[in-house]
């Protein structure tokens, strides 16, 4: 049951990590959020403009009257919109989260993986090949092997207690038995 939980969950994980765009101005999904009747200040782009993508409204200490150009490479803005910085900002979303401005959260954490120490993406490469594999399960059957030993050592010992339980009883007894004691309440009488 564990495992079957373990594959339901994972898969949609797993797509969710690879394929989804998490929060934020992914430049390829701008007809999700800009409206195509968006209005510029002009139609076109002067060549002097700098182009630039909801990204750039990310980024700390941004000049908001500066007049840029809006430009996609499909879509409603191919040719390119004029427009102030500050209000290509009023209609982009703010991005938020440690995976804004990327497509999936996949890229994310290989860009992190790439910042670790080498010594460590050494390491967790090495847990990743099938010699670690190897070598892990080789451990846990070994773990299991003398779990079941100690198992069975310990069944043997209380049974070995068992009889000498039902002997010491029956030593009692006999000992009752030939002596003739009756046992009356408290006090043990012999006949």
């Amino acid at each position: 049951m564990l495992l079957i939980n373990m594959l339901c969950i994972s898969v949609p994980l797993g797509y969710t990590i690879a394929n989804i765009a998490p929060s934020g101005a992914y430049t390829s999904d701008y007809h999700r959020w800009i409206d195509p009747a968006f209005d510029g200040t002009g139609n076109g782009c002067d060549p002097s403009d700098r182009v630039v993508a909801c990204t750039s409204c990310l980024v700390n200490g941004i000049n908001l009257a500066e007049t840029v150009c809006f430009q996609t490479t499909d879509g409603a803005f191919t040719a390119g919109v004029q427009t102030t910085l500050g209000d290509l900002c009023d209609v982009c979303p703010s991005g938020c989260g440690p995976y804004r401005n990327f497509p999936s959260v996949y890229q994310v954490l290989v860009l992190e993986y790439r910042r670790w120490p080498v010594v460590l993406r050494t390491v967790v490469n090495y847990i990743g090949t099938i010699a670690f594999g190897a070598v892990l399960v080789l451990a846990l059957l070994t773990w299991v092997l003398i779990l079941k030993a100690k198992v069975n050592a310990h069944s043997r010992l209380i049974e070995k207690i068992r009889i000498e339980r039902d002997l010491e009883r029956m030593d009692k007894v006999w000992i009752l038995e030939r002596w003739a004691i009756t046992l009356d309440g408290d006090k043990a009488q012999r006949t």
